[in-house]
């Protein structure tokens, strides 16, 4: 008898849940094997946010020793602890530092691996590289369809999507019109994960989809101004629609 688990995102959420739920599957399982069903287009350990091709001059917002996937002694969970390098420690660096968002794909990419590496015997993690689209209940358990038509089906399935899109709002909808009249873009306020090399040149980072500092370290290399533009990419000197 098999069981199996649907983990739908692969970021660092879904990373610590399948790190989890390898780690306590030897005390737990009352049954000889466990498939555990990981589901997410990106890579799994980063995921969507924490890409490998983020510049590098996009740094996290807490110190490396403070940043850790891993569990120790000061850890309050019924299952047992792993303890595992913070990400001061597995990079070799100051603890003190702020490591890029790139150094932190690599982190929880190693943490992803090592817990899948060291899983026991009869659990086995399966990676789809694809979305899912739907979900339904079926006899006995749950049915995930993914976008490429395939359909996985497990005991229980646990949602773990981390950041997702942000739908806009009837104001932001209002300004998207309003720059769309007077010839300009308006991109609302998004974490850093938005595609900062298709942003046009001159887009300001108050409306751009980075966050403010993320976009203004991007800006200052280059890759954009702060002036604003029009659709057509030619200068505009009217002021740049900007997000509240």
């Amino acid at each position: 008898m098999s069981a199996s688990i649907a983990v739908v995102g692969a970021g660092p959420t879904g990373t610590c849940l399948v790190e989890r739920i390898c780690a306590n599957a030897a005390d737990l399982l009352g049954w000889p094997s466990l498939d555990v069903h990981v589901i997410d287009p990106h890579p799994p350990g980063g995921g969507r946010v924490w890409r490998r091709d983020q510049p590098d001059l996009l740094w996290m917002n807490s110190a490396a020793a403070d940043v850790t996937l891993f569990t120790d002694e000061s850890v309050r969970c019924e299952g047992p602890i792993r303890p595992g390098p913070t990400l001061a420690e597995w990079l070799g660096g100051d603890p003190g530092t702020f490591a890029s968002r790139p150094a932190q794909n690599g982190y929880l990419s190693h943490v992803f691996r090592h817990a899948v590496a060291t899983a026991p015997r009869g659990v086995r993690v399966h990676v789809h590289p694809t979305r899912a689209v739907d979900l339904a209940d079926i006899p006995g358990g749950q049915a995930v369809l993914l976008q490429d038509g395939r359909t996985i089906e497990a005991d229980a399935v646990i949602l773990a999507q981390g950041h997702g899109d942000v739908i806009p709002n009837g104001e932001e909808r209002a300004l998207a019109d309003l720059a769309a009249r007077d010839g300009l873009r308006y991109l609302p306020t998004a974490p850093a994960s938005g595609p900062a090399r298709a942003m046009p040149r001159g887009v300001s980072p108050m409306e751009s989809s980075q966050s403010y500092a993320d976009t203004r370290e991007i800006a200052s290399v280059g890759m954009c101004s702060c002036t604003a533009v029009s659709q057509s990419g030619d200068m505009n000197a009217r002021p740049p629609v900007i997000s509240p």
